[in-house]
């Protein structure tokens, strides 16, 4: 916003691409006068030639909507809002409204009863809310021993919340990165009981922007270890530069876990420490190697497919594979949309050109002059990139952008997390994506279309203020937008989701996390009658060369009459958020799979028979230790 708003200050001269000191702090004050002013005067009843790319104002939920907010009803009453510091950082030096990237959410069982449990993140004080196992949560954060307050008094800028059992001690512990603070690290005693071990953990993170994480085996020694994405350092006076592949950010961090809690910072060498102002990361064998590889979305730089090489580097592939996106992404979603055993890519973008009616994805080498006239007929708007997986012969050779995603109206907003699910157990994946900003008008564009002769000019307005999310539907391998049947196309500014199933009837529900706002908790009352579901949970041995969490391992479950269904159980993916580990599937109308675990170790186990309507867990190198009928399995070995 300040540099847009400096180079509107700078003059007339728009071929240059040089602002001044000067220009800052006129801009600065600009923005400070366009806030006070915006403030004072009343909303217009209908803005001239108002232009979104999803539609502001919720759609009124039919009697069959596919999802119900039952956030009042649950208990789950977590307000995020910004921390102390962070406020009085952006008022002190660019006297704007708050604007900052949120917080994120996580699902997992923290007690082992059963029960999936919910975990927010925020800068006014981290939430645990314990599920009951009857629909109903209430907030565990203090007897858990989760709080944690700044020297001043203050909860810090919280963002990504990790749950992950990090020892092997079969108790799953808490990992929540930090902007401007250390990162904390949170040990499970048992009993949903935490005790912070944060400062022998070698994570470190004060003074700098730190932000998405996610957790995986890197070297196969059988521990998780940690990649942490880190932004721009503001707190520096850092920003982007004009250059639309920055690489003036933080370095990313890889942690090598070294047990008992303890990592070292192996990035150096490595080949991880991108710089492209990041804000998502997920790991994913991309190449079928048995090595897990990771991804890298970038604010302001080219996106990255880090190979693990086995040998403790990396190398980014991404030029090679055909995913070098600099549109300001904030989000990785995986799924395996077109049945190759390759996992294809979901995006979430912010700047894509629109010319005569038709999307165009430039890349950081495409030039553009900046000249009012000649980039008239040309508009910036918000949409997405699926990359699916193309092979030969088994064998990766790249990514190609996909138009199974229904755009013109369905075209997305800001968009945030954008992440899969089967919600109908229909057998394929479905996507929901959220939206929005803030409730300010701090990022509404002005854009003027110069007319042909004899005609008037016309004006534009962009403004992603409390825009509504967007609920893709699988149909036959497209996605089409269904958000108006959804009933989760609610208006906000929603951040981060956790799908679960908070109620053990075996479908998936949607926790969201909505900036400066409530959290939400939709109820899958999707019609699901005809169809099956299976849910697996998968325990590592370590003695095998495993995690205990079996992060990185792959499902290939099968159908009687052959149909294939995947899955990888992930340490963390989308916008600063966590899935729990156990999957889910939907089998359409088979009663029982086959099911195929390639564990982290590379061993193989198959699983034959596998009763639909239930959960079952499975162990490394024993089998079928539980299963349940309630949406849930219990493992009984410690």
């Amino acid at each position: 916003l300040l540099l847009r708003v400096a180079g509107e200050v700078a003059g007339l001269d728009l071929q240059s691409a040089r602002l001044q000191v000067a220009d800052l702090g006129s801009a600065a004050s600009e923005i400070q006068r366009r806030a006070l002013q915006h403030h004072a005067r009343p909303e217009p009843e209908k803005p001239r030639g108002r232009i979104v790319s999803a539609t502001t104002e919720p759609s009124e939920a039919p009697a069959s909507a596919f999802f119900s907010d039952v956030s009042e009803a649950s208990g789950v009453d977590f307000r995020h809002r910004s921390s102390r510091w962070l406020g009085e950082f952006r008022q002190k030096t660019l006297k704007t409204p708050p604007t900052f990237s949120g917080g994120g959410v996580a699902a997992e069982d923290v007690e082992g009863d059963g029960d999936v449990d919910l975990l927010f993140a925020g800068g006014g004080g981290n939430a645990l809310f314990l599920n009951d196992g009857n629909g109903h949560f209430r907030d565990a954060t203090r007897e858990a021993g989760l709080l944690h307050v700044r020297a001043d008094g203050s909860p810090g800028e919280a963002r990504n919340p990790i749950i992950a059992d990090f020892d092997n001690d079969g108790l799953p512990d808490i990992l929540i990165s930090y902007a401007n603070d250390d990162h904390q690290l949170f040990r499970n005693l048992g009993g949903a009981r935490f005790r912070d071990v944060s400062s022998r953990s070698g994570l470190g993170g004060a003074g700098l922007v730190g932000g998405p994480v996610t957790v995986f085996d890197f070297d196969g020694d059988a521990l998780l270890d940690i990649y942490v994405g880190y932004f721009g350092n503001y707190l520096e006076g850092g920003i982007p530069t004009f250059d639309r592949d920055n690489r003036n950010a933080l370095p990313n961090k890889l942690f090598r876990n070294r047990g008992g809690l303890r990592f070292a910072d192996v990035s150096k060498g490595s080949g991880t420490s991108d710089t492209g102002w990041c804000q998502a990361v997920s790991h994913v064998d991309f190449d079928r190697d048995g090595r897990q590889d990771l991804v890298v979305a970038n604010d302001y730089g080219r996106n990255a497919l880090l190979r693990n090489l086995g040998n403790g580097k990396f190398e980014n592939v991404a030029p090679e594979l055909g995913v070098t996106d600099a549109f300001h992404s904030m989000n990785v979603g995986v799924a395996d949309l077109n049945d190759d055993d390759h996992p294809d890519l979901y995006i979430s973008n912010l700047a894509t050109l629109v010319k005569d009616g038709k999307y165009i994805f430039p890349d950081v080498d495409t030039p553009l002059d900046f000249d009012l006239r000649s980039m008239a007929g040309m508009l910036i708007k918000e949409s997405d990139r699926l990359y699916l997986s193309q092979q030969k012969e088994g064998k990766l050779v790249g990514y190609l952008p996909s138009e199974d995603v229904e755009r013109g109206e369905s075209s997305t907003g800001w968009a945030w997390d954008a992440e899969f699910l089967d919600f109908d157990h229909d057998g394929d994946d479905d996507l929901y994506l959220v939206n929005g900003t803030n409730d300010f008008n701090t990022f509404t564009m002005v854009y003027r279309r110069f007319g042909k002769e004899g005609e008037e000019d016309a004006e534009y307005l962009f403004d992603h203020r409390r825009e509504s999310n967007v609920f893709f539907r699988n149909e036959g391998g497209a996605l089409r937008n269904v958000s108006s049947a959804s009933g989760a196309d609610f208006a906000g500014n929603s951040r981060s989701t956790a799908y679960l199933d908070f109620e053990g009837d075996g479908d998936l529900d949607i926790a969201v996390n909505n900036f400066h706002a409530k959290a939400t908790l939709l109820r899958n009352d999707a019609d699901k009658a005809a169809n099956h579901w299976i849910k697996l949970r998968l325990v590592g041995d370590p003695e095998r060369g495993s995690n205990r969490d079996a992060i990185g391992a792959r499902i290939v479950a099968t159908t009687p009459d052959g149909r294939r269904l995947r899955r990888e159980v992930q340490g963390g993916s989308g916008y600063l958020s966590m899935n729990p580990k156990q999957q889910h599937l939907g089998l359409g109308a088979a009663q029982s799979v086959d099911v195929r675990v390639i564990w982290p170790s590379g061993a193989e186990q198959r699983f034959e028979g596998l009763a639909a309507d239930r959960a079952h867990t499975l162990r490394e190198g024993t089998g079928v230790v539980a299963t349940g009928s309630r949406g849930y399995a219990a493992d009984p070995i410690p």
